[in-house]
């Protein structure tokens, strides 16, 4: 405890805030998908940015689901972000059932960054996320339920290659009222810059038995993404399970773009301290 205290100081310095006030004007991407692991690095303060993206997943048993989402991001400010995302529309077919077809569920996370990445320590943060069920239980495309997720994660830059990991404690809803099921993930991932545009990402990440019907698992996850400019990323890739449990394969596809700054116009119009001194000076 008195080791998160003393990383949260260091996060709430003066020099954190004035590494901030150096994000200023700089709109560019920051791609939370496809990855299990979270970037403990928050996007810019006052920076909108949206992702979309489709998935195929092959549960077993011949199931095929499909998916397309949407997500919004925004650094609200300083060291803090603010993502939602909608899980859209979502498919589901398999030998001998009938198709079903309706929205997925809702999911809102807050993220606050206590470290920045120093010559010594990692970038840190924490994470707070929560569902909201929307997506229909009769049709088997959600539970019904809230779900809960805290999170920590710390990432290294070493050269040209970006290390993160990650440890998720998850609570699970259950239907009816039935309290939570509690599991945790750990992931782990690299992501090293091939040319100037494009990067690879490797990545593992295995959850912990979250019920009777659940046993642990370990998948791992590959994919190569291509930044056309700053502010728009294009991504896909593939993510197969290697245990007993894990979804047999993943294909995905997405898209990144930071829209712009929306605190732009206040900056503007907040007096400059140099040219208040200098008024006062006359």
């Amino acid at each position: 405890m008195a080791f998160l205290t003393a990383l949260v100081l260091l996060g709430s310095s003066g020099t954190a805030w004035a590494q901030c006030n150096s994000e200023v004007g700089q709109v560019a991407a920051s791609p939370s998908q496809p990855t299990t692991t979270d970037s403990p690095d928050t996007i810019a303060p006052g920076i909108l940015e949206v992702e979309t993206g489709w998935g195929r997943v092959w549960p077993g048993a011949g199931v095929r689901h499909n998916s397309v989402g949407a997500m919004f991001k925004m650094g609200v400010f300083c060291n803090f972000e603010f993502r939602n995302y909608f899980g859209g529309w979502q498919s589901q077919s398999g030998p001998g059932q009938p198709s079903v077809n309706g929205i997925g569920d809702d999911w809102i996370t807050g993220q606050y960054r206590f470290v920045r990445e120093t010559h010594v320590l990692p970038t840190a943060a924490v994470h707070y996320t929560l569902k909201i069920p929307m997506a229909n239980v009769q049709d088997g495309l959600g539970s019904g339920a809230k779900d809960h997720i805290v999170a920590v994660s710390a990432g290294k830059t070493v050269k040209h290659t970006s290390v993160n990991f990650e440890t998720k404690w998850i609570l699970l809803g259950q239907p009816q009222g039935g309290g939570f099921n509690r599991y945790e993930e750990y992931s782990a991932n690299f992501t090293r810059s091939l040319t100037r545009h494009v990067a690879i990402t490797g990545e593992v990440y295995g959850d912990t038995q979250s019920g009777p019907d659940a046993p642990a698992f370990g998948s791992s996850l590959w994919s190569l993404s291509y930044s056309v400019n700053p502010r728009l990323v294009f991504d896909a890739g593939v993510d197969a399970g290697f245990t007993h449990g894990a979804p047999c394969k993943h294909f995905f596809a997405g898209v990144t773009y930071a829209v712009g700054d929306l605190y732009r116009s206040f900056r503007s119009h907040r007096p400059q301290g140099g040219r208040a001194e200098a008024v006062a000076a006359e």
